[in-house]
Formats: structure tokens, sequence, C-alpha cells
């Protein structure tokens, strides 16, 4: 609410971490914004959740990922994120 009080209007794209008191407040605060996760913070959450121990399939995973989320077109981008998971069900959770 303070940005709103120096800046006479919301931003149209919020980049944050994925902190949940962030993505409460954002909705509410910015109603008319896009919030999205910073790419750093998803990065840093795939390393910690999702790298195997098989370095190929990690090394193939992540080329896959990282070409999906250049995507600018949604059409393009849903295509490539269901190829992902339908390969690596295995981190789908």
């Amino acid at each position: 609410k303070c940005w709103l009080k120096c800046v006479p209007a919301a931003p149209r794209v919020i980049f944050t971490d994925a902190d949940k008191a962030v993505q409460a407040a954002v909705p509410n605060v910015f109603p008319t914004s896009r919030h999205f996760w910073c790419l750093w913070h998803i990065a840093k959450n795939l390393l910690q959740n999702l790298r195997p121990k098989d370095t190929k399939v990690w090394s193939k995973f992540k080329t896959q990922f990282y070409h999906c989320q250049r995507q600018s077109s949604r059409r393009i981008f849903a295509k490539l994120w269901t190829e992902i998971w339908r390969q690596y069900p295995q981190y789908s959770d």
C-alpha cells in the first residue's frame, strides 16, 4: 500500500519470490497487476526440490524447462509445459 502513496498507479507486472503472504497481498493491493514469480527463485526451487541424482535426466529436464519458460506465446508455452510433465511424471508433484 506504501507503493500507491508514492506512485500514482499500480504496476502492470510484479515479480516476487514465492512468499505466501506476498502472494495473498498482491491481488488485494494491486488487483489489476499480473503477479509472477522471479525466475531466480524458480531456478532455486528446481535445484532444491527436483534435481535427481541422474545428471543426464536433470540436464535434459532443465533445458526443456527453460526453453518452455522463455516462450511468449501462451499456446506454445502450454504445449511445451504439458510435454514436460508427460515426459517427467516423477516431477509432477
